[in-house]
């Protein structure tokens, strides 16, 4: 088993564990309109479609590094790795992003809502692009933009506080 499949089963073992988790978790700390979570009229139906959501993909991935064990498709699959332009490879970004998101959390309630996801987004965006490429229209419109029209959207037209 190559370093990479390796990795990829640890961190899909890891969202199982982070979704059942948050499954057990939201009956004690999501506190909000009672009702049927079936029916989707509770506070806590967008915690369980998320966390369900979570561990469906976390199982699929799996299921698909077990499925294509053959050492051909783990050579290209290296080799589809060092040919990334990313500077960061697969391990260390999922790391990055983990860390970045509980950074991000935590954030919130400090810097409030804009600073905080101005601050994500730029992280990701770098994470994810190439030092040497990277698209500087994209990055503002990515980073500031989207960020300001969803505090507008929701703060001042549908009146939504956020954080």
């Amino acid at each position: 088993m190559s370093k990479y499949v390796r990795n990829e089963i640890i961190f899909a073992l890891a969202w199982i564990i982070l979704a059942m988790i948050i499954i057990l978790l939201v009956p004690m700390e999501v506190k909000g309109r009672s009702g049927s979570v079936l029916e989707g009229n509770s506070a806590e139906f967008f915690p369980y479609i998320s966390a369900s959501g979570l561990l469906l993909l976390s199982l699929m991935l799996i299921k698909k590094l077990f499925k294509n064990k053959s050492e051909i498709k783990e050579i290209k699959e290296e080799k589809l790795l060092k040919k990334e332009v990313s500077i960061f490879r697969g391990f260390e970004r999922q790391i990055i992003i983990i860390l970045a998101t509980i950074v991000y959390l935590f954030l919130l309630d400090v810097w409030g809502y804009l600073i905080s996801t101005i601050l994500l987004v730029g992280i990701l965006y770098f994470t994810f692009s190439s030092f040497k490429k990277i698209n500087w229209l994209n990055f503002s419109i990515y980073t500031f933009f989207f960020p300001f029209v969803m505090y507008y959207l929701f703060e001042k037209l549908m009146m939504v506080p956020l954080p």
